[in-house]
């Protein structure tokens, strides 16, 4: 455009040049004149594109600022995210390894460390520790002797009792069987001079309700070991208690005669070695359950049907079996022998009194149905 221009201008003036008429000189400038307008008049319009151009790249570098500000603030707070959750991580890992340690060190049989159950339910949540914190748990459960961290750290690990869990829940009732055999044997091989009747047969000088005399003697002559172990005892039986009760709400539940007919089309339940402390099975088809070595201590048995597919050696303390629907023959030769309504595992659940006569009404029954038949005269009460 701008060379037509000027090769316009420039005709016009060679023509100028060529004559002396005053009007073909005046049209020559005009012209030129012209072409030099139109060429300011382009070359304005092309400085006028330009500055739009640079207009448009200061507008835009305006909006990019911000936006690449925004962009770095976000890489920033991610960078200090990893490096949060880096750093806690470490620490996590760090306390984990000292639960880990604290728990090596102790050469006890059972943990009394009050600590240990809150620090361990912090890792219940962690997904990096989940499931290593249930598992050890499961363990430390059987072993604790803090009631009040037992209670709260059974909560969370067991918010409620399925199917899908009962067998864990009674393998903690079991190490706790386990953990209360300890201490008992510790205490009745300890040498502490007390008043023989202060000596339990079964927990020595750790008995559940020791005497006046006996807290008297152990203020006076304190001795920290028999101390840590009547409350170690103390404890355990406490949580014994704790869980036979949802224990033996869910076999009531699953396993009562009543609720589905006989259990023993069911999987063989393994209560084997596990100690009950209260609990009401009452109604409950006792079929499918492997006993062996069990012990029921203040349990409810009205209408159960102790006919369990495995048992040796399985204990009745103040539990009214004589009240079962139905028992094996040989587990009813056994207790009529030792666990009568007044020996030394005597009849307690808080019901009116047995009397003689009502006991050998139900021994009587209870023998009729499997064809046997006792001397009552000869059956031992009390």
């Amino acid at each position: 455009m701008d060379r037509k221009l000027e090769s316009i201008a420039q005709a016009a003036l060679d023509q100028a040049s060529k004559t002396d008429s005053l009007s073909d000189l005046e049209k020559a400038v005009n012209i030129a004149k012209t072409a030099a307008d139109a060429r300011k008049a382009s070359s304005d319009a092309d400085n006028l594109r330009r500055q739009l151009g640079l207009e448009r790249l200061k507008s835009m570098s305006g909006l990019l600022v911000p936006l690449v500000s925004l962009a770095t603030l976000f890489a920033t707070i991610i960078i200090q995210a990893y490096q949060l959750e880096a750093t806690r991580q470490q620490s996590e890992d760090s306390e984990w390894r000292e639960l880990l340690s604290s728990l090596r060190s102790s050469s006890e049989t059972f943990s009394s460390d009050i600590t240990i159950a809150p620090r361990l339910r912090s890792f219940l949540d962690s997904p990096r520790h989940r499931d290593q914190a249930a598992d050890m748990a499961q363990n430390l459960m059987g072993t604790l002797t803090d009631a009040t961290g037992f209670r709260k750290l059974y909560n969370i690990a067991f918010p409620q009792i399925d199917s899908t869990n009962i067998d864990d829940i009674i393998e903690i009732l079991r190490l706790l069987t386990s953990t209360r055999g300890n201490i008992a044997r510790e205490c009745i091989q300890l040498n502490y001079s007390v008043d023989p009747d202060d000596i339990d047969p079964m927990y020595g000088i750790c008995r559940l309700q020791p005497s006046i005399e006996f807290q008297k003697k152990l203020a006076k002559d304190p001795n920290p070991r028999v101390a840590k172990l009547m409350a170690a005892n103390q404890a355990v039986g406490t949580e014994i208690a704790l869980l036979s009760r949802p224990i033996t709400d869910y076999l009531r539940t699953t396993y009562a005669k009543t609720n589905g007919g006989s259990g023993g089309d069911r999987a063989v339940l393994n209560l084997k070695e596990v100690n009950f402390w209260g609990g009401d099975l009452s109604n409950v088809d006792f079929s499918s359950f492997n006993m062996n070595g069990a012990i029921l201590d203040h349990v409810t048995l009205t209408n159960a049907y102790l006919t369990p597919q495995q048992y040796e050696y399985v204990e009745f303390w103040n539990s009214n079996w004589w009240d079962a629907a139905d028992i094996d023959p040989r587990m009813l030769r056994n207790n009529v022998q030792y666990y009568f309504p007044k020996s030394r595992f005597g009849f307690n659940l808080g019901t009116p009194e047995v009397t003689r006569s009502y006991y050998e009404q139900r021994v009587s029954k209870l023998a009729n149905a499997q064809g046997e038949s006792y001397d009552l005269k000869l059956l031992k009460f009390e």
